[in-house]
């Protein structure tokens, strides 16, 4: 079988990339399995045709190679790698792929066609501070991949750890009383459990101070605990601050 190079009549076809041909029948040119895109190029298209007999006639065309992204996602500070990070990888059309870190923090996504694509975090590991830059990533012909200009091989994807919101500050609690109250930072969300289980929250003046209604129903007496937390934005929660009540 015949393989030639040219151009179709007075038009130039468009093909960019073939592997290896397998049959020739009448006008449809059938190839093989790609193993890298798992696609199958040529059925039915007129990128290339046949002559009936055993000559194949395609455009110029060129090989093209499928690249791979692989990168370990890491704490920005000790490099400890950070599995549940979820990355969306978009292409030129519109396509979205997404990955997530595995417990080795490792993100995965083969089998790219060359073109450009943007990726993007849109989920942090837990604990983290979101991620929101996006990554220009370039697969080129020979497969080699470009992340925002320079090789994979050089892509570092960090996250800062979110920080801990500082304790509430709570004051004495008295039996029969329906409020709770305290200072804490400026904006800040402060929240109260109770016995039952029962949770009221509320958000810290500007000068500082914080009271929150106990719930319809809940009665404060001697001897019953209740739990505060204060979440500043952008920080996780504090630890609970148990106080009695007296």
């Amino acid at each position: 079988m015949n393989i030639i190079f040219q151009q179709k009549g007075s038009v130039k076809l468009n093909c960019n990339r073939y592997r290896e041909y397998d049959k020739c029948y009448g006008r449809d040119l059938y190839w093989h399995y790609d193993p890298c895109c798992g696609n199958k190029y040529g059925s039915g298209r007129y990128d290339y045709w046949c002559d009936g007999g055993r000559n194949i006639y395609l455009c110029n065309c060129c090989r093209t190679s499928c690249g791979n992204i692989y990168f370990h996602k890491v704490d920005s500070g000790t490099n400890a790698v950070l599995p549940g990070a979820v990355f969306n990888l978009t292409s030129s059309d519109g396509t979205v792929r997404t990955a997530t870190s595995n417990a080795s923090g490792l993100v995965s996504f083969s089998k790219l066609k060359p073109g450009s694509y943007q990726m993007t975090e849109t989920v942090p590991p837990a604990g983290y501070v979101p991620n929101a830059t996006v990554h220009n990533v370039i697969v080129q012909d020979d497969g080699d991949v470009l992340i925002d200009g320079a090789n994979i091989s050089s892509f570092r994807a960090v996250n800062v750890k979110q920080p801990v919101s500082p304790l509430p500050v709570v004051n004495a609690i008295t039996a029969g009383s329906t409020t709770v109250s305290g200072s804490g930072v400026s904006g800040s969300t402060v929240s109260s459990t109770f016995l039952n289980g029962q949770k009221a929250s509320t958000t810290v003046s500007s000068s500082g101070q914080w009271r929150l209604m106990a719930p319809a129903g809940v009665t404060l007496d001697t001897g019953n605990s209740v739990s505060t937390t204060q979440t500043t934005p952008g920080s996780l929660p504090s630890p609970e601050v148990l106080s009695t009540v007296v």
